[in-house]
């Protein structure tokens, strides 16, 4: 079958598109316009080595572009319904979908694959974001032996707060959702309930692994932003305490839970240095950083 035609919404004469630029520092270029999507894009992201240009559709499609010229390469049938988002691994070699459909799935985007579905798992809510953990495509498909065993999947959302009832477990929908890949050899393996995290009090829309996978922070239509360690931060280490925007320390309250086994991340309220510790620490963070520069 060949391509779809534009698709048709309200904005007439300027169809819904996919625009690719270059900013140089002072002049802001267009260079593609890919004006041929199935349906508006919800979301793009770059794929692997920036050759590719993703985007996301309500018809469950991801569509990967060439990045420098616009031409369709390739499309993958993630979802039946909407793809609500989806994120690449740090090498851009494995990709998770999200769907309005309450599933969440994990692709293997390995060069000479099929792009074939990893692993999956069906949950009880809307997802609204998903986000990955420091994992590779060689890992996520290789041995059960040499995959992580730590979570390395997070995904949330919930109803639209109006519809859910005032029952005392109404906010169990706002949970985030924590994974972890199966010890199975066979594919598509179902992805392992590894506990949740507790505190918000509306449906989330955004989530985010810090870089080595030790904390995930979640935003909610509730105003806040909530931050959650795996391991007790550490000052002054390899890992650091962001301090808040009135110095007083780490952002990010709220119950845990591991009730499916996992070990449940910390609170960051709990977990919080000293303001005077944070303090020192971002001073000594942006001393590295004008060195560099410098």
């Amino acid at each position: 079958s060949g391509p779809s035609p534009p698709c048709h919404n309200r904005f007439g004469a300027h169809p819904p598109a996919v625009t690719v630029w270059r900013f140089d520092g002072a002049v802001i270029e267009e260079l593609v316009r890919i004006t041929t999507l199935p349906t508006p894009a919800s979301q793009v992201r770059w794929g692997r080595s920036d050759y590719f240009v993703t985007s996301a559709h309500e018809n469950g499609e991801l569509v990967f572009w060439r990045s420098d010229s616009g031409t369709e390469v390739k499309r993958l049938k993630a979802h039946d319904s909407a793809i609500s988002k989806f994120e690449f691994s740090h090498d851009r070699e494995l990709v998770c979908t999200a769907s309005v459909d309450k599933s969440v799935r994990v692709w293997d985007l390995g060069k000479g694959t099929d792009w074939k579905r990893l692993y999956h798992v069906e949950t009880d809510r809307p997802i609204n974001d998903v986000a990955l953990g420091p994992i590779s495509r060689a890992a996520a498909a290789g041995p059960p032996g040499k995959r992580p065993t730590k979570c390395c999947v997070i995904a949330a959302g919930g109803q639209d707060a109006r519809n859910v009832t005032t029952t005392s477990g109404s906010t169990d929908q706002f949970n985030t959702l924590l994974f972890k890949l199966p010890s199975k050899e066979t594919f598509p393996g179902l992805l392992e309930a590894d506990g949740v995290t507790k505190g918000h009090f509306g449906p989330v829309h955004t989530l985010a692994f810090s870089r080595d996978g030790s904390a995930i922070a979640s935003g909610s239509e509730d105003g806040c932003v909530r931050i959650f360690f795996f391991e007790p931060p550490v000052v002054g280490g390899a890992r650091g305490v962001a301090p808040s925007p009135n110095g007083t320390g780490s952002q990010g309250v709220g119950a845990t839970d591991n009730t499916a086994g996992g070990a449940a991340p910390t609170d960051a309220s709990a977990a919080a240095a000293p303001a005077a510790e944070v303090a020192e620490a971002a001073a000594e963070e942006e001393a590295e950083t004008e060195d560099a520069s410098g």
